[in-house]
């Protein structure tokens, strides 16, 4: 009886460790340019069973992947390179190369020009048409905040989404975390809570009229100079790269930047915009007093799989803000990036709040300490590492309270 029973623990010791590993099994790599060698950062890498992640800015990488199947395709997308695609099998750390798109410079197309200004007008109602497709997955937002270069708050948030080319329509936080560093009269920590908005639910389309002009909201044909700068030839197909501006330049509520379209299905592929403006947020609060900011700016970087016929579907998000006050700079580094994609909906969904700070969500979701320790989604540089360590060695990490964050 003895025997037979260490013969089942062994059973169980030995059960347990397959499903282990099949659970443990990493995918990481580095993705370069294969003409300069140089890191592609902002780089799509997924499998077709529909888990994902981006590269960071040094290239690299990490899945950390569930199923069992050592056979799966590992697909690598970026708007300004070739897609590639590898068979996997085995999971050793990969060095993959990209190829460089195919350039053709264009001639530059001023405002007016009908054929550039028909072709925005597709794109719009192409959106405006698309823009209510619904998809379902997980995604996952990190927020850090430096005050004079030093790292003083950080917040991670995953959650189960539905979402479109507008962004994230329905959200439920999953697992949540918040550190700040400690405030003084001396070093003042300076916060801005609500910069997820911009990081998630970014409308192509506005559905609104709203005063801040830029491409796809009410007007913008009249208010925006359009013209094609490039087009980048692939062997699967063409993209034009359309950059934008205001035609009233003195306009402190206006974007001007770029925009990558698919010729084929004139689905917008990369956003990428920068503003002065300060969206309302003039003064920031320190203790009982406010404080006014000033020489705003906001840079906006936003991914779509431009590839289906469908619309296009946000990918992945990243934002960087910075303002000035008397206790000098502040920058605020926001992400936000679809990891897995399924077609099964998700229950228990709420629509995403404009006016909801983060800090708020964080605050309703359960902090699991065990939770974070194992769910690295998306590899950290080696500056990521350092500014993480530093708010663990402070033992910071948890929900989010004012006394003890």
């Amino acid at each position: 009886m003895k025997k037979k029973r260490i013969a089942i623990a062994y059973q169980y010791i030995l059960l347990f460790m397959l499903i282990y590993s099949a659970k443990a099994q990493v995918i990481s790599g580095k993705v370069i340019d294969e003409t300069t060698h140089q890191p592609i950062p902002l780089t799509y890498v997924y499998l077709s069973s529909g888990l994902g992640t981006l590269s960071n800015d040094d290239g690299d990488f990490i899945i950390n992947y569930k199923a069992g199947n050592n056979r799966d395709t590992l697909f690598l997308s970026h708007v300004s390179f070739e897609k590639k695609q590898l068979v996997l099998s085995d999971y050793r750390d990969l060095l993959i190369k990209l190829t460089p798109l195919t350039t053709v410079l264009k001639e530059v197309v001023v405002h007016g020009n009908d054929e550039t200004m028909k072709l925005m007008n597709s794109v719009y109602q192409q959106i405006k048409s698309t823009s209510t497709t619904t998809h379902f997955g997980k995604g996952f937002y990190r927020q850090i905040i430096r005050n004079n270069n030093v790292p003083t708050e950080i917040h991670e948030i995953f959650m189960d989404v539905s979402y479109s080319s507008n962004g994230i329509n329905k959200y439920v936080s999953r697992e949540a975390r918040f550190a700040k560093k400690k405030s003084t009269p001396e070093k003042p920590v300076i916060s801005f809570g609500n910069q997820m908005q911009m990081a998630v639910n970014f409308f192509l389309a506005p559905p609104d009229k709203r005063s801040f002009v830029r491409p796809f909201n009410d007007g913008f044909i009249d208010n925006i100079d359009f013209y094609i700068s490039q087009e980048l030839i692939t062997p699967t197909g063409n993209f034009l790269m359309i950059s934008f501006e205001p035609i009233n330049a003195t306009n402190r509520n206006s974007m001007k930047g770029t925009l990558i379209i698919n010729k084929a299905n004139n689905c917008v592929c990369k956003f990428e915009g920068k503003t002065n403006s300060s969206f309302g947020a003039d003064s920031v609060k320190i203790g009982d007093k406010k404080y006014f900011v000033f020489n705003h700016e906001f840079n906006f970087s936003y991914g779509y799989d431009c590839e289906n016929k469908v619309s296009s579907k946000l990918i992945y998000s990243d934002v960087t803000s910075h303002f000035e006050s008397k206790y000098g700079r502040t920058e605020v580094h926001s992400n936000f990036f679809i990891y897995e994609t399924g077609n099964k909906k998700i229950k228990g969904l709420k629509n995403f709040d404009l006016k909801a700070k983060d800090l708020e969500i964080i605050k309703n979701t359960k902090y699991h300490a065990e939770f974070w320790k194992t769910n690295e989604i998306i590899k950290r540089t080696p500056l990521e590492d350092k500014v993480i360590a530093s708010f663990e060695k402070e033992n910071t990490f948890g929900n989010y309270s004012v006394e003890h964050p």
